[in-house]
């Protein structure tokens, strides 16, 4: 009977199978933590923190109801020129600010939120009782909600009614 295998290569072929057990035993305890969706690979964050940090992703540019920012209020709110009113929203638990809109009367414009380098707008559908929110900023930011909308004498005007 002919010699298969030396005694190194034994001991190298034992090291192989555990390195290789190893690394297949790690696989199914990465892929289950946290959250996932769809094919159960993709991580998804339950919340996001202000500027992130803290094993936190960032607010900015986030939606505030898909990142389950809770504990919402109103901090602002006025009535703008083209008659829509618009809502400055804060949320302690995620520690950011976004704009709010109600639009009665279906008028066209655009809901933002400005920050001290960043802003975000969603432009209104222009339909009757209309009410939608515009991205987050993070509350570092000083952010404050205004609208963007045509005036009939002025032309494009934003106002953010000295919020």
């Amino acid at each position: 009977m002919a010699k298969l295998i030396g005694k190194r290569g034994v001991g190298k072929l034992m090291a192989a199978v555990v390195l290789a057990y190893s690394a297949f035993a790690a696989l199914p305890a990465a892929a289950s933590a946290g959250t996932t969706s769809g094919s159960g690979l993709m991580p998804i964050e339950d919340t996001c923190r202000n500027n992130g940090g803290g094993g936190y992703v960032s607010c900015n540019g986030r939606d505030p109801e898909e990142m389950n920012c809770g504990q919402k209020s109103t901090v602002a709110s006025f009535t703008s020129g083209n008659r829509v009113t618009v809502y400055l929203r804060y949320s302690a638990s995620c520690q950011a600010y976004w704009t709010k809109y109600y639009n009665p009367y279906g008028n066209t414009g655009e809901a933002r939120i400005k920050g001290a380098t960043s802003t975000f707008g969603k432009t209104l559908a222009a339909y009757e009782g209309e009410s939608g929110w515009t991205r987050m900023l993070s509350a570092a930011q000083n952010p404050k909600p205004c609208m963007f909308f045509k005036h009939s004498a002025w032309g494009w005007v934003e106002d953010c009614n000295g919020v």
